[in-house]
């Protein structure tokens, strides 16, 4: 029995490979519900990251996870934020990565987890947070939940994200950096009146709005168009219902943008967020302004942008002998980064089905499950290392983040 703690994409993607091939799994996502966080923001999802869901998915499901994802426009556009008027146009994240070649695909969040989800509803446990784990006598581990609860088997998976309790006990030592980057994410529905006023650049693939005497913030917008005619089978078959056509945004600063750079800005409802971006863009071009002030309240959120250290491997390297084999992690567990080009959840992808693979050649008869599962660790720690520093590099060029030797601890538990 392979226990997965942690349900978002890497977790459940995972899931649905292990599903396919029959192996024994279970996942426990700490939320108490699958819609209990607002996630309607798209994810550009790379050649990569769909291959890697084509070996986990089955048939049917890849191809609804290609009609449910918005048109992609390649190419992007610049503009002045003072003045409203085309730039020339750099990506300042994820700049010659092997990643953005080949066909992309825009998802929506919530659609493509409500996908990830599908048919595994007797696999995910919801509201079970795991507060320990203990390495059984002769092998298997044992998680220990809040609720008393505990479950057993051979291997355990930390894929609960960058605030990871697992990699807490796993990799005490383990740093993670605050970033100083504080994005809010939002979305505005697309609508005649609002296009009119809008530049003609913003909703038509990737616009970045700025004002060029200030690198440590920037606006970055994407179109997401759904071809209805494409996802409606499966709107009835899975019930994967895309949403409205909206254009999805994120205002990326360094929080010493602001007056009081200390302030709590993690602890803000959708409605303060709103407030916020409004507050940070008010010297804006009204044509940009408007995207912010018709944005819809509840998706809006302020997060914060974690990174791994670039020595992150010799974090690992420290890692107990006793539970090697047994217990591991993937995605942002294994190898936070900030999500600058949508690079993190590609590289979580990968490790899905990097792993998936270990795991089903374990399950062989000639496999040695440890010896493999060691092995797989290895190689997802080469494969992470140079995404993790492409995308420190991205998050410079964004928004100026500063070296990272300058930058402090992460404040992960309180």
């Amino acid at each position: 029995m392979i226990i997965i703690v942690g349900g978002g994409l890497a977790g459940l993607s995972l899931g649905q490979g292990l599903k396919q091939a029959n192996i024994p799994f279970r996942i426990y996502e700490r939320d108490t519900h699958a819609s209990f966080r607002a996630q309607g923001y798209r994810i550009r999802i790379s050649s990569d990251g769909a291959a890697a869901l084509k070996k986990l998915f089955p048939p049917r499901l890849y191809d609804a996870f290609e009609a449910t994802c918005a048109k992609v426009v390649l190419g992007g556009h610049a503009v002045n934020a003072a003045t409203g008027v085309e730039l020339e146009f750099h990506l300042p994240g994820g700049r010659g990565s092997p990643q953005h070649a080949g066909k992309s695909h825009n998802a929506d969040r919530a659609v493509l987890r409500n996908l990830l989800l599908h048919g595994l509803e007797g696999y995910v446990e919801f509201g079970k947070k795991m507060e320990r784990y203990e390495l059984n006598e002769g092998g298997g581990v044992t998680a220990h939940f809040s609720d008393g609860s505990i479950a057993e088997g051979d291997l355990l998976i930390g894929a609960d994200g960058v605030r990871s309790s697992v990699r807490r006990q796993l990799l005490p030592d383990f740093k993670i950096l605050d970033t100083e980057g504080r994005p809010v994410f939002g979305k505005t529905l697309v609508s005649d009146p609002l296009t009119t006023q809008l530049p003609k650049q913003i909703g038509n693939g990737l616009t970045l709005a700025y004002k060029e005497d200030e690198p440590r913030m920037k606006l970055f917008t994407d179109g997401m168009a759904f071809d209805r005619t494409l996802s409606t089978e499966y709107e009835h078959e899975m019930d994967l219902k895309v949403p409205a056509d909206y254009i999805y945004w994120v205002l990326l600063f360094r929080k010493d943008v602001l007056p009081d750079e200390h302030a709590n800005l993690l602890s803000l409802s959708g409605h303060q967020s709103v407030e916020k971006s409004l507050e940070l863009t008010e010297s804006w071009h009204h044509s940009l302004r408007v995207l912010l002030e018709e944005q819809i309240p509840d998706a809006a959120s302020t997060l914060a942008f974690l990174t791994s250290t670039p020595s992150f491997g010799s974090d690992w390297e420290a890692q107990s002998g006793e539970g090697k084999g047994r217990v591991t992690l993937m995605g942002d567990a294994a190898h936070p980064m900030p999500p600058v080009g949508g690079i993190g959840a590609n590289a979580g992808f990968q490790d899905s089905a990097a792993l998936f693979a270990a795991l089903r050649d374990a399950s062989e008869p000639s496999g040695r499950g440890e010896q493999v599962v060691m092995a797989h660790q290895k190689a997802m720690l080469e494969r992470a290392q140079p995404v993790v520093d492409m995308s420190a590099g991205g998050a410079g060029r964004f928004f100026g983040m500063k070296p990272m030797d300058e930058l402090k601890p992460a404040e992960l538990w309180h």
